[in-house]
C-alpha cells in the first residue's frame, strides 16, 4: 500500500462515486415524497365539471313554456333555426 494514500488504490474516485450516490439517493427520496403528495392530492386541485350550454332549440322551448313568447313566434324562429 505504498504510495497510495489513505485511500488505498481507489484515490478520489470513491469521493466521486460517494457524491454520486447521496445525489441520487436525495433524488430517490424526493421522487418518493412527490408520489405520495400526488396520491394524496391529486393531479390537480382544480377540478372542472363539464356543464353543457343549452341548445338554441331548447332556448326557444324554454321561453315558449315561460309564455315570453307566442306560438307564432316559436314556429317562426323554430324554422328559422332548422
Amino acid at each position: 500500500m505504498m504510495g497510495y494514500g489513505d485511500m488505498g488504490p481507489w484515490g478520489w474516485w470513491m469521493v466521486a462515486v460517494g457524491g454520486l450516490f447521496w445525489i441520487g439517493f436525495l433524488i430517490l427520496i424526493g421522487g418518493i415524497a412527490w408520489a405520495v403528495l400526488m396520491a394524496a392530492v391529486g393531479p390537480s386541485t382544480e377540478r372542472r365539471e363539464y356543464s353543457p350550454q343549452p341548445t338554441p332549440l331548447e332556448l326557444l322551448k324554454t321561453r315558449y313554456a315561460r309564455g315570453e313568447i307566442t306560438r307564432q313566434e316559436f314556429e317562426q324562429t323554430r324554422r328559422d333555426l332548422a
